[in-house]
């Protein structure tokens, strides 16, 4: 078999057959956690989360916090499978964070989320927090997220809304948004959830695409925007087995002398 430039290979029938394209990243479960107020070093889980029995697994969370706006100290998965940090970033107003753990356990049980002890954390109206919580699969299991961005706005602003640009193909992009009204504002993708946090006060929200555009600018917006806020996202990769044969591309059989094309994972005779 042999890749030609141009996205176009020449092989016999049995060897496109064998060629592995890269998988989907798809989500099975997601679940929140609101609430206005918590003491020093109180964890919240999210209980019975269930991970379904899928290839290459990964579960994230997403979390924003005001007023002491404390660091997470720890999130595990099933009492002892810990979350990587993929970011934790504080604008002096809240603070918003992305947490992965690769190839879970299928099974169901809690994740906790682990607080740290912040001075003045806990008080009365203060400590508002929202926490989101998904499951996917066909995730990379090795090389798994690119590189965080941020921002922040310190006063009330619609736009702009973070902006991040994928690289790798058949990736998906997911943020985590904190902001300052006492209102829903909601995600512009039909994906993700949208948190008040204990009711009141704070707003707190998470999105994802499955399918950006790779190589241009995908904005993770809002439909509205009353108040400052902080916003986190990164690329995550789908799982794949080199060669990456992605969509468009021409396969020629040498042996019965036909061309076919890669579309949607499924290879189309021309």
């Amino acid at each position: 078999m042999e890749f030609l430039a141009g996205n176009r290979i020449i092989g016999t029938s049995a060897e496109k057959t064998g060629l592995t394209v890269i998988d989907t990243i798809t989500k099975d479960t997601q679940a929140i956690i609101q609430h206005g107020t918590a003491g020093y070093g109180s964890p919240d889980t999210f209980s019975s989360f269930t991970v379904g029995n899928n290839s290459n697994r990964a579960l994230i969370v997403a979390t924003g916090a005001y007023n002491a706006a404390p660091s997470i100290v720890s999130v595990k998965f099933n009492g002892t499978e810990s979350f990587a940090s993929i970011q934790d970033y504080y604008n002096g107003n809240f603070r918003v964070e992305l947490w992965i753990l690769l190839n879970p356990t299928v099974t169901t049980a809690d994740i906790v989320i682990e607080w740290g002890t912040q001075s003045g954390f806990g008080g009365a109206g203060a400590g508002q927090m929202g926490a989101i919580a998904y499951s996917f699969y066909n995730v990379a299991q090795t090389s798994s997220i690119g590189t965080p961005v941020t921002k922040d706005e310190s006063s009330a602003s619609t736009s702009p809304f973070i902006n991040i640009t994928p690289a790798t193909a058949g990736s998906m992009i997911i943020d985590s948004w904190f902001n300052g009204a006492g209102t829903t504002v909601t995600n512009a993708l039909t994906d993700g959830m949208d948190i008040i946090c204990g009711g009141v006060d704070r707003n707190m929200a998470s999105q994802y695409n499955l399918t950006p555009t790779i190589g241009s600018a995908n904005s993770m917006s809002r439909t509205s925007g009353s108040d400052k806020y902080t916003q986190v996202a990164v690329e995550v990769n789908a799982n794949s087995v080199l060669p990456k044969v992605v969509d468009g591309s021409i396969f020629y059989a040498t042996d019965t002398n036909k061309a076919y094309v890669l579309y949607n994972g499924s290879w189309t005779e021309l």
